[in-house]
């Protein structure tokens, strides 16, 4: 007997898989270069330095990593990403960071914990394809909204909040993909305002601010959120390693906090705390500011 399509939960039928992921299949034929995914190169890995991380990590925890841990995440590595996040004008305490596997993970759970089937949610006109996958799964209103060169544009975004009332605003603000538009300071204030004046959470995906090759980082959507709407996803992904699969949001609402542990339990217990705590002896050691600048010379 062969499986047949109503064997499949009717909620994912009409998913057909990430254009992404088939992409890049194609990374393993000699001689690519590819632009379609924003994956680093491997000569921007260090897999002496990593080595050599993971022998030392092991040698001062030991089983600890090789136990389980918490959801909530390796308590180093929260505390040192949140005094990492302090250089993007982020002032987290360590009680709003959550670890998750890459900041998809970290959509995955916001919309797991905010997201009913038909409630919308606005992205930019286009975004990314992975993203729009991950909401597809959840059955949301997709509702695309205006940009420019500048952006998203801010008018654009209050008209469809009034039309739509969202339950969420992805956005990326930092060379966004696919476009590679940077948000302008003034734009990404205004979206913290509307966020606040209308109530609605804005996940900023922001996992390639700090590959700048020229000009002055703006500062994050986040640095202007005072009320907490705004939900940050970091990922060292592009900038350590793709293949540990590590990142963090920025959670400032404790009742939302708990909900993404919630999910996050049932969805992968805990990120794995050896990658976890690899990525937290990297940032430690003063090893990934050099390493920035080298990738992105």
């Amino acid at each position: 007997m062969k499986m047949t399509e109503e064997m499949l939960s009717k909620h994912m039928q009409p998913i057909t898989g990430s254009a992404i992921r088939d992409i890049f299949k194609l990374l393993a034929k000699p001689g690519m270069i590819s632009f379609a995914g924003g994956n680093p190169s491997n000569s921007a890995l260090e897999p002496d330095v990593v080595s050599e991380v993971a022998q030392s990590v092991l040698k001062k925890y030991g089983t600890t990593l090789l136990q389980y841990g918490g959801t909530e995440g390796f308590a180093p590595l929260r505390e040192s990403t949140a005094e990492f996040l302090k250089t993007c004008g982020i002032s987290a305490g360590a009680e709003e960071i959550l670890p998750t596997q890459g900041s998809t993970q970290g959509l995955d759970l916001l919309l797991n914990a905010v997201i009913d089937p038909g409630d919308t949610v606005l992205v930019e006109d286009p975004t990314f394809l992975g993203a729009l996958q991950a909401i597809r799964t959840y059955h949301a209103n997709i509702v695309p909204v205006p940009s420019d060169e500048k952006g998203v544009i801010p008018e654009a975004l209050e008209d469809a909040i009034r039309a739509h009332h969202p339950k969420l605003i992805y956005v990326i603000p930092t060379f966004q993909n696919p476009t590679g538009l940077t948000l302008t300071i003034e734009r990404r204030k205004r979206i913290a305002e509307l966020a606040a004046q209308y109530g609605v959470i804005v996940a900023e995906d922001d996992p390639y601010r700090d590959l700048r090759y020229a000009g002055e980082a703006v500062p994050t959507i986040k640095s202007f959120d005072k009320e907490g709407w705004v939900v940050y996803l970091a990922s060292f992904s592009k900038l350590i390693s793709p293949g540990m699969r590590v990142g963090a949001m920025v959670i400032s609402l404790p009742k939302l906090m708990r909900k993404c542990v919630i999910g996050k339990q049932s969805s992968d217990l805990h990120c794995p705390l050896m990658t976890q705590a690899i990525v937290d002896s990297y940032l430690r050691k003063g090893l990934l500011r050099p390493h920035i600048e080298r990738i992105t010379a």
